[in-house]
């Protein structure tokens, strides 16, 4: 089956660089599973086309270019209705977008409907969503998802609500790609040459809210403000809205000997702090949000890393996994004490990043989502 993957994420984004890796895992999963793929994305100012092969991207000779960040919500999907027709895929797999004004999706899958036989899928990636758009208007949201889902034939969903507005839901745990796992084994699981004393903790997020990393500083701060025998530093990576705050509160608390703030990092520098880690920090403030279950693609990276992770929000990979440990799902400071307990007790039994990685390898590959995507399109096809 030959399958196209749209989504209007810009393949050099920082802010969106984990989303654009979820859908490459997703692209390789389809592959894996038989398909030929394709996607359509930003590239920088260019709306771009590519087949989808060995992990990489062949581009096409169709490309939309000078498109400027203004029109880019209109235009791209005014654009893709000529794609589907040049590329005739047996179906269409889009990632939501909240229209915020216009019903630029809904307008796209009319129009789809009306020259093409392709099955017509839309993935919501987070549902709900509206709490994360606090100044939006909602009934014009919801309004333009409604007109959407009128001209949609599946729905996929993280979410395990059994309809979305009325629509039949399918849903799917977010997982990673199987060559990016092999990577982090193969880069991210050397002993640090230079490992420091105690337990090093790490975040790496575009530091949102519902991240919840305020949660682990004021932790530190009561850790540090009672006896305690073992060192605890905490790396934070990453940008985002959050991390002025983050800053602010850290120096607040005088943390700046047991805390440090590194920005964006990518490639062999990234890899070096997952080497240097020990414990890491999944979302804990999901709850702010108004979600209580998630499938966080960091959480699976961390375990793939080889690193026992801390988290508040149920998550399926984290069922019965020895290398997690759930603190509260609410506000109050994480117990540091509780972390130092929990790492101490894994290296007791001499459990090693190997351990860890290799435990994550069977439950987070994309190969089986796609899998059960494709069950679904084709007892469509086949009536």
């Amino acid at each position: 089956m030959r399958v196209l993957l749209i989504s209007r994420i810009n393949e050099h984004s920082q802010q969106f660089a984990g989303v654009f890796n979820k859908i490459k895992g997703q692209l390789e999963g389809f592959e894996q599973a038989g398909c030929e793929v394709f996607c359509l994305y930003m590239s920088y100012g260019t709306q771009t086309l590519a087949k989808y092969h060995d992990n990489r991207f062949v581009t096409e000779s169709l490309a939309f270019q000078g498109i400027n960040a203004k029109d880019e919500p209109v235009t791209f999907w005014e654009n893709s209705v000529s794609v589907v027709s040049h590329v005739q895929p047996d179906f269409i797999y889009v990632r939501y977008e909240p229209m915020l004004h216009s019903p630029t999706l809904a307008r796209f899958f009319e129009q789809v409907g009306q020259q093409s036989s392709a099955l017509k899928c839309i993935e919501f990636p987070t549902y709900p969503y509206e709490s994360e758009l606090p100044d939006a208007n909602l009934d014009t949201v919801r309004a333009n998802r409604q007109a959407m889902l009128e001209h949609v034939d599946h729905v996929f969903s993280t979410s395990y609500e059994p309809r979305i507005m009325g629509s039949v839901n399918h849903p799917f745990d977010n997982q990673l790609s199987e060559s990016m796992i092999n990577d982090f084994a193969k880069y991210r699981l050397a002993s640090s040459p230079n490992k420091s004393e105690g337990i090093n903790l790490l975040v790496v997020a575009n530091l949102s809210l519902w991240h919840g990393v305020d949660r682990i500083l004021k932790g530190m701060m009561e850790y540090y403000g009672a006896p305690h025998a073992t060192t605890v530093n905490l790396d934070i990576v990453g940008e985002g809205e959050a991390l002025p705050k983050l800053k602010a509160l850290a120096n607040e608390m005088k943390l700046h000997r047991s805390v440090q703030f590194h920005g964006f990092k990518s490639g062999d520098a990234l890899n070096k702090l997952f080497i240097g880690a020990d414990v890491a920090i999944g979302s804990l403030g999901i709850h702010r949000i108004n979600l209580y279950r998630s499938s966080t693609l960091k959480v699976r990276e961390y375990l793939a890393s080889g690193l026992p992770v801390i988290y508040s929000c149920e998550d399926t990979v984290l069922y019965d996994n020895p290398y997690a440990l759930k603190v509260p799902e609410n506000d109050t400071a994480v117990d540091i004490n509780d972390v130092v307990k929990f790492y101490k007790a894994l290296t007791a039994i001499e459990i090693r990043k190997t351990d860890i990685a290799k435990f994550a390898r069977n439950r987070i590959s994309w190969r089986v989502v796609a899998s059960n995507v494709l069950a679904v399109v084709k007892r469509d096809k086949l009536g």
